[in-house]
């Protein structure tokens, strides 16, 4: 039986699920540590008008590095979804979303974890260090939000910073510590994230080629993808496949449509 530590809301469907899984919902300020420590996933709602709740995320990571983190929310929140990538969370997940999206999440994170243990599970959850540096809470102070929403638009393009800073109106001096101010990160390093978290879902979900998911996320030279994508993950693309496929976490082809 799959174990679900819902915090922060009740997500509406998890009602729907059969008897071979359970959970609990916790308000943010309740007591669930107990309840983390049994869980096999934990669901992490995110409201939106309280965004300093988000720093619970990397809380619960390194207090509990192997278990994984879904985070809801009914809005694509550039911060959230940041805080999210930074803190090692397993996905992030807009709602409304069908039952059976919700089932297969669970029942990927519950095989890995049935199959993996201890040092083998974290290589794949969360390989790299938490990185908790503070990130800008206030959606008052967000000069640059415009920037983020444009990188998470045209990943896939040669973004360059003068372009961002004339979004936002600023030089190009004052936009690139406005933006590592209120995001915790560099333009270069936020657009990283962002392109590795993708190429991790194409490797998983997909069977492209490693050069072609390069391509697919923004990358000009694989060899480069790869040097970084070692770097933040410490394992090659390939040897990330490869683990995954051991664990029997590859989508077939089979699978793949079923999910369409």
């Amino acid at each position: 039986m799959a174990t679900i530590c819902v915090i922060g809301a009740a997500i509406d469907m998890l009602h729907q699920l059969d008897d071979t899984f359970h959970y609990a919902t916790f308000a943010y300020t309740d007591d669930y540590d107990s309840a983390l420590q049994k869980s096999t996933v934990c669901f992490f709602y995110h409201d939106p008008l309280q965004p300093v709740m988000l720093n619970t995320i990397v809380t619960i990571k390194k207090r509990y590095p192997s278990l994984p983190i879904i985070v809801f929310s009914y809005t694509m929140d550039e911060y959230a979804l940041l805080t999210a990538l930074r803190a090692r969370a397993w996905d992030y997940v807009v709602l409304p979303t069908e039952l059976r999206h919700l089932r297969g999440i669970i029942d990927e994170v519950a095989t890995l974890k049935n199959r993996a243990h201890g040092r083998a599970a974290r290589e794949i959850f969360f390989p790299a260090q938490v990185d908790d540096r503070p990130l800008v809470t206030s959606r008052k102070t967000w000069k640059t939000s415009r920037a983020a929403e444009y990188i998470i638009n045209n990943y896939s393009c040669k973004i360059r910073v003068t372009a961002l800073a004339r979004i936002c109106n600023m030089s190009q001096a004052v936009f690139s510590k406005c933006f590592k101010r209120e995001h915790g990160t560099s333009v270069r390093e936020f657009l990283l994230l962002y392109r590795i978290g993708l190429a991790k879902e194409l490797l998983a979900n997909t069977d492209k080629k490693v050069d072609t998911v390069a391509y697919d996320v923004g990358f000009d030279d694989a060899s480069y993808f790869i040097r970084n994508f070692k770097k933040l993950e410490h394992l090659t693309p390939r040897a990330y496949r490869e683990k995954l496929t051991d664990l029997g976490l590859v989508m077939d082809e089979a699978h793949r449509k079923s999910c369409l």
